[in-house]
């Protein structure tokens, strides 16, 4: 009898940010949504509209590809790469369920509220509190 083995690796899924290029609301969105996610950091910025887009989705093997805002040049670049379909049923990066707003992926939400119950009871035991006087200075207080 023929066996097989697989071998599989869990990595949070890459999401490439189409944004419209030298637009600094659409980059700024962009980076305040991707650093909420577990990973978020890894997820490339793509601009969109410069020569290169199409290259940086193959380069960073992109696993979705999310808009941040309508516009008819993003969602050409989406229409080429119909492979990179939104994996979910809800069709944004956040839903709100029972009225409040969670996140569609694994995010940093589940780890820090392991440690606000685990460690808030505590808070005072874990942190340190210095105080300087008004003729001291940071830097003095901070290397000692």
């Amino acid at each position: 009898m023929a066996s097989e083995s697989v071998r599989v690796r869990q990595r949070p899924i890459r999401i490439g940010w189409c944004i419209r290029n030298n637009n600094w609301d659409d980059l700024r969105q962009a980076m305040r949504a991707t650093h909420t996610l577990w990973g978020g950091r890894f997820n490339p910025l793509i601009p969109v509209g410069v020569v290169c887009a199409e290259r940086l989705i193959r380069r960073f093997r992109v696993d979705v590809l999310l808009n941040v805002t309508d516009d008819p040049e993003i969602a050409g670049l989406m229409k080429g790469f119909g492979h990179l379909p939104w994996p979910l049923h809800e069709p944004g990066l956040f839903s709100r369920p029972f009225g409040q707003v969670a996140s569609n992926f694994l995010d940093v939400w589940h780890p820090s509220k392991r440690s606000r119950t685990t460690y808030v009871a505590n808070i005072f035991d874990i942190l340190t509190i210095r105080l300087w006087g008004p003729r001291q200075s940071f830097c003095a207080g901070a290397l000692q």
